[in-house]
């Protein structure tokens, strides 16, 4: 079996939930409350900080994604035109199934930088096999914990 040289696909930056109407009511209803304990407590900084998330949070939560081109080399990763990273960059990758009723799998890369020491891309579910078969020639797959922040992001549905 002889392996790729490269492979390329295309899929959305992030993994979009379609959210109902009770999800953006909560949000605010949860922002109102917030922000009357802060102005009750007489903490103005914070009520406001309280409606510029609450904006914010909104915001994103009907943001789409847009489509992000990936390749695969044996080079490294590029992402898009924007970024690439060279397997001398990378300690490791770890493959993860995305929400329940999805078809995409996200593939998370650990850098040697221990500034920001994840790079999180997605792959249609189809083409996991021919990208773990590759990648292995050139990086160790590790084990991935999800962390605090992410798991609160999966049950609120962001």
């Amino acid at each position: 079996m002889s392996l790729k040289k490269e492979i390329k696909w295309s899929a959305p930056e992030f993994e979009y939930i379609q959210k109902g109407v009770g999800w953006y009511w909560l949000t605010i209803i949860v922002a109102i409350i917030l922000s009357a304990l802060a102005l009750w407590q007489e903490n103005v900084l914070f009520a406001v900080f309280v409606v510029i998330a609450a904006i914010l949070v909104l915001s994103w939560g009907k943001s789409y994604p847009k489509t992000v081109d990936f390749e695969l080399n044996e080079n490294g990763l590029a992402i898009g035109e924007q970024k690439t990273y060279s397997y001398g960059e990378l300690k490791g990758f770890a493959i993860r199934q995305g929400y329940v009723d999805s078809e995409l799998v996200e593939i998370v890369f650990q850098k040697k930088s221990r500034l920001s020491p994840y790079i999180k891309i997605l792959a249609s579910d189809q083409d996991m096999e021919t990208i773990k078969d590759f990648l292995i020639q050139y990086l160790p797959e590790i084990e991935y914990e999800e962390s605090l922040i992410e798991h609160i992001a999966r049950i609120l549905r962001f």
